[in-house]
């Protein structure tokens, strides 16, 4: 069994080996934008806090934030991720660019919008948060790109990372041309992914589902739930 200090030792080793490592990142990015604020009283039209801004952060989210991470050990980073011709992707590249990530792999069309998670805090306390942006109706042309991009950047990367929330950006196209990939060169491949048994013929070398989505990949047809469903 291994002693706690050389399993400590070990993890440190990992994290000292990022720097200079070149990881390319592909999935959805998102811009996770906080609005902060003082709760001055009740609004008179509904029983919520009226909240007076005090201030606005924007970060990198989704697959942004795990490009970001990586950035942050010490890798050099590559993000390949669609987004829309609007602020919101505006706002994510400059959130990239001061995370030291260029953004020279985002590849925008006018037929979606950037995602974007906007979270209102009133005195410290999470009051909502709003959803925004759709890049599934992605153009075949713009789904194109977004393969040669990772075709261009794969060949120069020591590892991949595939951030995927299913909202489109991780498209069929791009799953077949890792698959294509990987046969030609091994590299290591992690895959994050909310339906990871899209990911079935890639031959990842790590793959990360919680619980409910390592459920979904060993029965995929949700056959286990329906014979549950059956016997209760």
């Amino acid at each position: 069994m291994m002693h706690p200090e050389e399993r400590h030792a070990s993890s440190v080793d990992v994290v000292r080996g990022f720097p200079g490592l070149r990881v390319l990142v592909i999935g959805d990015a998102m811009l996770d934008t906080w609005l902060e604020g003082d709760a001055i009283r009740l609004c008179k039209e509904a029983p919520v806090p009226v909240v007076r801004e005090a201030s606005t952060t924007r970060c990198a989210g989704g697959a942004a934030n795990t490009a970001a991470n990586l950035a942050a050990l010490g890798a050099e980073v590559s993000l390949v991720s669609l987004i829309g011709q609007d602020s919101a992707g505006q706002h994510l590249r400059q959130a990239l660019r001061e995370a030291g990530i260029d953004d020279a792999g985002l590849v925008e069309d006018s037929a979606v919008s950037s995602l974007h998670k906007l979270r209102v805090i009133a005195n410290g306390q999470y009051v909502v948060r709003f959803d925004e942006g759709d890049t599934e109706q992605a153009t075949e042309s713009t789904r194109a790109v977004l393969v040669r991009r990772i075709t261009d950047m794969y060949a120069r990367c020591d590892a991949v990372v595939v951030s995927d929330y299913c909202h489109g950006a991780v498209g069929d196209a791009v799953i077949g041309a890792l698959t294509g990939l990987r046969e030609q060169g091994n590299k290591v491949i992690v895959v994050d992914s909310k339906e990871i048994v899209r990911f079935s013929d890639l031959q990842a070398t790590m793959v990360t589902p919680n619980l409910q989505e390592a459920r979904r990949a060993a029965d995929p047809r949700g056959l286990l739930a329906a014979q549950a469903s059956l016997t209760a």
